[in-house]
């Protein structure tokens, strides 16, 4: 099965919405804006296991000034 990820401007989605539906083929998941509580524990659990690996001088973490300078 293939994903397709589409923007569509917010006074269209209503009318995108009914007619995608409408394929028997397709399979809609809709998700709501901002993250869901599994998405937000996942991140922090990456974030410790990096902390972890960074303490054990397996991995090297950039500075905050780093990470400004990028941006």
């Amino acid at each position: 099965m293939k994903q397709v990820v589409i923007n569509i401007p917010d006074n269209e989605y209503p009318f995108f919405m009914k007619v995608i539906e409408n394929f028997h083929f397709v399979k809609v998941e809709k998700k709501e804006e901002g993250n869901t509580k599994e998405e937000i524990l996942e991140g922090i659990k990456e974030g410790l296991e990096q902390v972890k690996l960074y303490k054990q001088g397996k991995i090297k973490l950039k500075s905050a000034k780093d990470l400004l300078d990028e941006l």
